[in-house]
């Protein structure tokens, strides 16, 4: 082989194979080639690395064990076990590309058993005889992966079909570089007009599509750098707009080994779609068909054909609309266009009349002197009218010259009318501009036709009227620069005939400036140059293109919040952790005192804190949507009470608050970390608008009565309702700023300090408990938002749940899983107490060998959500699968894989967010469990895990 081994592979990705392999099993690994030059490696053996390997006499040993290994994978061995003359176990798989041993994947530095009396011998003596410092070397020897035969054999199968892998791959790019070689060698021949070329050209494999080489026109053309083409594919690339394209270029290929002006679209790297033309052969290189293609942008082509298709189309438009005969004349009298009256004064058929001698059809004494009148046209330039008698008609004609661009005279234009029909002819022009007018008139963008060089308005639609705000008449006595606010852009564009005409922005009769688009159309029309012009308002387009850009604006804004949410969602997984074994020792504390002791009731002090900080993880989930809504029956006083103890200690002593709040307030259906968050944004805004100046802050609840003709809101009915009035002396607002303070992404606020969102969440959620929230302000008077929920009686609140476990007791085996070593121990101890019998483990990998060793041990299951390698909800499945109609209790503190349903949908039959308290746990288990016993005649389903 010519190239070496790493010039096949790709060694970056292989070394992060082995890094991985060597991670996830402890095995080292590496590619080294047949004349030990190492490509990739990763993790050898303490022993070997700093001790056989370092020390001279012992590394001799190593490289004949090298040498021995790779002798016998050169005699042709799939894969070798070898026990080097060190005592370690090595194995190895040979690399074989294109039938060349190239290099070995060897793996090894392992021990099939732990080293017994005899062999701690053999190594003592060995430290001896090198001089290595025995401590060392044993404690080096101990770290040394105890792997069974079974199981190396398995490993080394692995590696041998990885190695198999790592052959074809670099077959593959041997195949690869040796083509690309060989058509290098050939392209030597064309290379400097293969790339000097105007055209895209590219080299490309037939059988398989892949490109071997473009010119650099390609990649200015395309967008991609040579190192994202070569040896990709078309597909690959994307190029092909049509796939029906793609398989007629190659059909034709294979079938006429060439292809000429195939008009086709092609993609760009950006996605730009443009229009080409593709001309190709088939070619040999070295013996692999190639395909060599010449590709031209015509999209300029295209466009400038389609524009003159357009103006064409107009100018036929404009002539059939002539009740003239207009006939187009070369020098020899050859007939190049006719109009329609033209053509049926002749008699003829259009195909037939175009491209003949026009004298044919005159009689000859009026052939000759017509053909001389052209003569004369053609050679002095100057026009000839003249009135003359033909086939008993007569006919009043004139002869025009045509110029190029060049000031050329290269045609005659004929105009002749028949006057012996004149007034039938005015009557045809009549019915012909009623058409056109109709037509014109029916138009929605605004028309004018104008005098190129004056500018003058010849013609003007009723959508111009409209548009403009002027009559027509008035529009007819202006120029095309008085409609507009940039007049010398658009007498700059009208001389030079400029059709496709960026935005301009023109103004109405009454001022009003607006933003329009024109298309425009130049041409000869009665010895007059004109212009057509049609002009489309996009003022609405334009608008709404702003308000997508605010929208985009304000949806960053949104996805700003939604990431703190995330953040906020992190924090809180890792605080319930935290929370679990406070709560839980505490509570066990409890129960270890009588309920009237004083250590009792401190005990119990330290149980709220951390309830309550439980509820803040709580508020916490909630921001970040992690959380369900809790309803349920809720006094405000308390909620109120906690917002002004919290709000008290920020506020400066320049703001006094001044709360009034009834405790005899009634009830209200609804949840404390949402009106926690009202009441807390309330007083906030408040306090935010008096930080300058300092004022007063005045909370007031109060329970209310209000029959039909009370109420404050036509949103309220009638009944009794918890008013909450949130009052500040601050800065006020005026009435438009009122107006607005609901609305989402609505702030006064600095950029940066706010995101508009508060109070919108505030009317949302009294909105959603059957409330209303009003407000009134004004300027450097101060604020007051009034808030009224429904209140609800005593009969309409809900029993509480029993708290007594003491009859939530069992003697069944538990199998408990969670990563916390502290919270595995906490729950050992609550579920002992408990009656229990508990089998905890913190892993859920060895959890599930244990289960699977036992399947029938256990009664019940309970796993945390959030784990290594296994997380709850994919250990719950594969116990099922093993015992259907287990009882599975999942815990989470925070997680967006798992839910209530979701745990349903899976089968498991208890769902608990952390911190779990005892009662809790208690109550859900024996539900699980009873539940088992009450449906163990039934087929196994999912529960309720309500």
């Amino acid at each position: 082989m010519s190239n070496t081994i790493a010039e096949f592979i790709d060694t970056n990705r292989i070394q992060k194979f082995t890094d991985s392999f060597y991670k996830a099993t402890g095995i080292p690994s590496s590619i080294i080639t047949t004349d030990g030059a190492i490509i990739t490696g990763s993790g050898w053996q303490t022993i070997c690395a700093q001790f056989h390997r370092r020390n001279p006499k012992s590394e001799e040993l190593c490289i004949q064990s090298d040498s021995t290994i790779r002798a016998r994978l050169i005699n042709g061995q799939r894969r070798v076990f070898f026990q080097c003359p060190h005592g370690l176990i090595d194995a190895a798989a040979p690399i074989i590309i294109n039938g060349e041993h190239v290099a070995n994947y060897l793996t090894g530095q392992f021990l099939f058993n732990r080293p017994g009396a005899a062999e701690l011998t053999r190594f003592k003596e060995q430290a001896q005889r090198y001089g290595f410092e025995e401590k060392a070397y044993l404690n080096a020897l101990t770290q040394v992966p105890i792997i069974t035969e079974d199981r190396m054999a398995a490993i080394l199968e692995y590696l041998t079909l990885f190695a198999e892998m790592v052959a074809d791959m670099g077959l593959k790019h041997q195949k690869l570089l040796e083509t690309t070689r060989s058509l290098k060698r050939s392209e030597e021949k064309f290379a400097k007009a293969f790339m000097a070329g105007p055209d895209i050209m590219m080299l490309t494999r037939l059988k398989d599509g892949l490109v071997v080489d473009a010119n650099d026109h390609y990649f200015q053309a395309s967008g991609f750098k040579r190192a994202e083409v070569i040896g990709k594919t078309a597909a690959e690339l994307n190029a092909w707009v049509a796939e029906k394209d793609r398989a007629t270029f190659v059909d034709q290929l294979r079938r006429n080994q060439k292809i000429e002006n195939m008009e086709t679209v092609l993609r760009k790297k950006d996605g730009t779609i443009k229009p080409y033309v593709v001309s190709a052969r088939l070619i040999d290189m070295h013996g692999e068909q190639c395909v060599i293609s010449n590709t031209r942008d015509v999209s300029e082509q295209k466009a400038a054909q389609e524009a003159l298709y357009r103006s064409e189309k107009k100018l036929r438009a404009i002539l059939d609309s002539a009740t003239a005969s207009i006939v187009l004349l070369d020098r020899q009298g050859v007939v190049l266009e006719a109009n329609g009256v033209g053509v049926k004064w002749f008699n003829i058929a259009r195909d037939k009349l175009i491209g003949a001698t026009v004298w044919q059809f005159f009689p000859l004494k009026i052939a000759e002197r017509r053909r001389a009148e052209v003569e004369r046209v053609f050679a002095t330039g100057q026009a000839v009218r003249n009135i003359d008698r033909c086939n008993e008609r007569w006919g009043e004609y004139s002869i025009n010259p045509v110029y190029d661009e060049d000031g050329a005279i290269t045609a005659v234009a004929i105009y002749a009318q028949d006057i012996t029909e004149k007034i039938e002819s005015e009557q045809r022009l009549k019915e012909q501009e009623k058409k056109y007018h109709k037509l014109f008139d029916m138009e929605s963008d605004a028309i004018f036709m104008i005098d190129q060089h004056s500018g003058r308005i010849l013609e003007a639609n009723r959508a111009a009227v409209a548009m403009y705000g002027y009559s027509k008449d008035e529009l007819l006595a202006l120029k095309n620069t008085d409609l507009s606010a940039e007049p010398d852009k658009t007498h700059r564009a009208t001389m030079q005939q400029t059709e496709i005409v960026p935005i301009r922005y023109h103004k109405k009769n009454d001022g009003t400036i607006f933003p329009v688009e024109i298309t425009g159309a130049f041409f000869e029309w009665n010895d007059k140059a004109v212009h057509i012009a049609a002009i489309r308002d996009i003022s609405l387009r334009i608008q709404a293109m702003k308000e997508k850009a605010a929208l985009e604006a304000k949806i960053q804004e949104a996805q700003k919040i939604e990431a703190i949410g995330v953040l906020a969602g992190g924090i809180a997984h890792d605080f319930n952790n935290i929370l679990a074994p406070i709560l839980g020792y505490t509570e066990m504390l409890m129960g270890d005192f009588e309920p009237t002791s004083s250590t009792h009731a401190q005990l119990d002090e330290i149980m709220k804190a951390t309830i309550r900080a439980r509820d803040l993880v709580k508020q916490i989930l909630t921001f970040s949507r992690q959380a369900e809504r809790e309803i349920k029956p809720l006094k405000l006083h308390t909620v109120l009470n906690e917002v002004i103890n919290l709000t008290r200690s920020i506020l400066p002593t320049t703001i006094e608050i001044a709360p009034h709040i009834d405790t005899a307030c009634g009830m209200v259906m609804a949840d404390a970390t949402q009106i926690h968050q009202v009441a807390m944004n309330l007083v906030t805004n408040a306090y935010q608008a008096m930080q300058k100046r300092g004022g007063r802050l005045a909370v007031r609840l109060e329970e209310v009565r209000f029959t039909t003709e009370e109420l404050p809101s036509a949103n309220l009915s009638p009944g009794r309702y918890a008013h909450l009035a949130i009052e500040d002396t601050g800065v006020g607002m005026d009435e438009e700023t009122l107006a607005k303070i609901f609305n989402p992404y609505f702030t006064t606020k600095p950029k940066g300090k706010g995101t508009g969102l508060g109070l919108s969440v505030v009317h949302g959620i009294v909105k959603s408990c059957g409330g209303e929230i009003l407000a009134r302000s004004k300027i450097n008077q101060g604020s007051i938002f009034t808030v009224y929920l429904p209140t609800i009686t005593a009969a309409e609140v809900p029993l509480a749940k029993r708290t007594d476990v003491e009859s939530d007791t069992g003697s069944e085996t538990l199998l408990v899983v969670d990563d916390e070593q502290a919270i595995v121990k906490l729950q050992t101890q609550i579920l002992g107490r408990l009656g229990y019998n508990v089998v905890p483990h913190a892993s859920s990998i060895e959890a599930l060998e244990a289960f699977r060793a036992q399947p029938d041990r256990f009664d019940a299951v309970i796993t945390d959500m959030t784990m290594p390698y296994l997380s709850g909800d994919n250990l719950a499945e594969e116990l099922l699968k093993i015992r259907p109609a287990l009882p599975i209790i999942i815990c989470t503190g925070y997680s967006e894989l798992i839910s209530p349903e979701k745990a349903k949908q899976i089968g498991i039959k208890g769902f608990l967010m952390k911190p779990i308290v005892k009662t809790e746990l208690a109550t859900m288990l024996r539900k699980v469990i009873d539940a088992k016993h009450r449906h163990q005649d039934h087929e196994p389903g999912p529960e309720s895990t309500s």
